[in-house]
């Protein structure tokens, strides 16, 4: 009997005011490198560069069912002919 290969897990990652939809395993991914990151500001006028660092972004993780993600076909094209977008990949 042939079993069908499940699509991975989605999660939502939340950086800030930003929302990414990816597979669970990468988000955790994601999560593991974001513990070591801070917010920063480019001065403007500066020469060479500055950059003020700031405080830690606002993370969250949360696990999802595929069934409260909506594909809008043309909003999710594949990130390159090759490759599929990992939402749609299973």
């Amino acid at each position: 009997m042939a079993t069908r290969k499940s699509s991975p897990q989605p999660c939502l990652v939340t950086i800030g005011h930003m929302h990414l939809l990816m597979p669970a395993e990468q988000g955790m991914a994601m999560l593991k490198l974001l513990q070591h990151v801070v917010e920063c500001e480019r001065e403007s006028y500066s020469w060479p560069e500055r950059f003020q660092a700031g405080a830690a972004p606002r993370v969250e993780f949360k696990l999802l069912d595929p069934s409260q993600i909506d594909l809008v076909p043309e909003r999710t094209a594949p990130v390159s002919r090759t490759r599929k977008n990992l939402l749609l990949e299973g």
